[in-house]
């Protein structure tokens, strides 16, 4: 499913236009974004839970020379699935 798939799925489910369905979509994107760039955990009830996480700075070999080099920490997101997403995905 894409996001033009998705849009469709709420504009049929909501009674909303496309154009609308396409903004909310839009703004909930950029909700989660700013959410998670001012590291703040987003739960959504049943669904799942957004949050950042930082990878620390590590060191590795560059396999074509053979050199050790210095991984720098970065930022990340995880998602861990709903108890009622699991469930649901078990049973199918």
């Amino acid at each position: 499913m894409i996001k033009a798939d998705l849009i469709d799925r709420i504009a049929t489910e909501t009674g909303l236009t496309r154009k609308q369905s396409q903004h909310a979509l839009d703004s909930l994107r950029e909700t989660l974004i700013q959410a998670l760039r001012q590291d703040q955990k987003v739960s959504l009830y049943r669904f799942g839970t957004f949050e950042p996480v930082i990878h620390a700075a590590r060191a590795a070999r560059d396999i074509n020379k053979g050199h050790l080099i210095t991984i720098p920490a970065q930022k990340s997101t995880r998602f861990v699935v709903s108890k009622t997403v699991r469930r649901l995905f078990r049973e199918s």
